[in-house]
């Protein structure tokens, strides 16, 4: 009887231990599912302030476009101790960028070009055919027109756009014939593409693209402007301050789970 009684005792106290145990998992893999939905949501709220910073140290950027994130929701099956549940977390799906065209200034340069309405300058740089809105141009030591990079800028035909000291003053109309005291010299090329979205930042206000460029039907080229950045300061310091707030309340329920998860283990150690 004493030996029945004992076994029985133990059995008890082993399926206590085993129903702890059970609880704590559940509680841990809750605990666990709300740390890595927290994680997912920062890592995005990173991504997202990287991109409002970039576009807060380029708002003096001349043609300068500013950016957004796209994310997505990504549901995922999680196995839990009562079964599979979906699990709603969040992932980048790229940039969105804004072609809103930014307010153009007058400088009074002969060689500052603005594009009003569609277009890109072509530039010779080092891996090809760029394109850019940024019309902030300059004359080399041979007369060539160049960006601020030192890159040619192209003409229609694909050469490039040289002037000689007996041209005079430089004067480019708005389809960008550009003419001198000696006539006509040649003509900026302004191109376009059936989807702007696609072109790849290169850097240093420069765009690549696999597609082929379409010369602009209409072209308006400005002499003496140049575009400004389209980045409304207001607006990305207000976003900022929200992301901001979002990442803290997100670290604050990472921390309050792992303080849950200590706390279950700890439960667990002393049974």
């Amino acid at each position: 009887m004493q030996n029945d009684a004992r076994d029985t005792f133990l059995r008890g106290k082993n399926s206590e231990t085993f129903f702890n145990k059970a609880l704590i998992d559940r509680k841990a893999d809750a605990m666990s599912t709300a740390t890595t939905v927290a994680l997912s949501q920062q890592m995005a709220l990173r991504r997202t302030l990287d991109v409002i910073s970039n576009n807060l140290a380029n708002l003096n950027t001349t043609a300068f476009k500013s950016e957004t994130v796209l994310f997505d929701e990504y549901m995922m099956d999680v196995e839990t101790p009562s079964g599979t549940k979906q699990v709603s977390y969040v992932i980048d799906q790229g940039i969105n960028r804004n072609l809103m065209q930014g307010h153009q200034v007058v400088t009074d340069n002969m060689f500052d070009f603005a594009v009003n309405g569609e277009g890109y300058f072509v530039v010779d740089a080092p891996g090809g055919e760029r394109y850019t809105r940024n019309g902030h141009f300059s004359l080399d030591d041979q007369g060539q027109l160049i960006t601020k990079e030192g890159y040619p800028v192209l003409g229609v035909g694909g050469a490039a756009i040289t002037f000689q000291p007996t041209d005079g003053e430089i004067a480019v109309s708005a389809d960008g014939t550009i003419s001198g005291s000696n006539g006509q010299l040649g003509q900026l090329a302004l191109v376009t593409f059936d989807n702007e979205k696609e072109l790849k930042k290169e850097g240093d206000s420069l765009y690549s693209s696999e597609d082929a460029p379409v010369p602009v039907a209409n072209p308006n080229i400005m002499q003496g402007y140049v575009e400004q950045s389209n980045v409304s300061p207001i607006v990305e310091m207000t976003k900022m301050i929200d992301v901001m707030r979002a990442y803290q309340s997100a670290a604050k329920l990472s921390e309050t789970n792992n303080e849950l998860t200590m706390k279950a283990i700890n439960e667990l150690s002393s049974v």
